[in-house]
């Protein structure tokens, strides 16, 4: 039996908060490149905030490391991330804030919540994401990140 899409939606609404960390899989058709010959790959995904509706969820990725081969203007927004302060990783790891993916509640509900970054994180990731000199207002702003002006 499937679960009408407006129920998944809801459901996942009700949980879903703002800093909450989870471990989703994404594909190439996501905008990330899956390895080793695979279709798609496990992410942990960051939820920075949400569409009008509710319904797609805009946040960052984790990565393991940091490609060398980025700019270095682009590098400089990968913020590092501690196992110390946050259990969940098995390494310390680094957040991408220079692109702002999106989920859906699909995408959440299928995946795996680890935990939360804190308060004073996620203010810092925010403005971050923000200062980013390429970062996209109309998604900045389709978020809720930045106000209409």
């Amino acid at each position: 039996m499937d679960i009408p899409q407006t129920l998944i939606d809801e459901a996942v609404n009700d949980e879903v908060r703002l800093g909450d960390v989870y471990k989703i899989e994404l594909s190439k058709a996501d905008g990330i490149i899956p390895k080793n010959g695979y279709d798609t790959r496990d992410k942990f995904f960051v939820v920075l905030g949400f569409d009008e509706q509710g319904n797609v969820y805009g946040g960052i990725l984790f990565n393991s490391k940091i490609n060398q081969n980025l700019p270095t203007p682009i590098k400089d927004y990968h913020m590092p991330i501690s196992t110390k302060a946050y259990p969940f990783l098995l390494h310390d790891s680094f957040l991408n804030c220079t692109k702002i993916f999106t989920a859906t509640s699909t995408h959440l509900m299928k995946g795996e919540k680890l935990g939360t970054i804190n308060t004073a994180d996620f203010d810092l990731i925010r403005c971050t994401v923000c200062s980013y000199p390429n970062a996209v207002p109309y998604e900045l702003k389709r978020f809720g990140l930045i106000n209409e002006e």
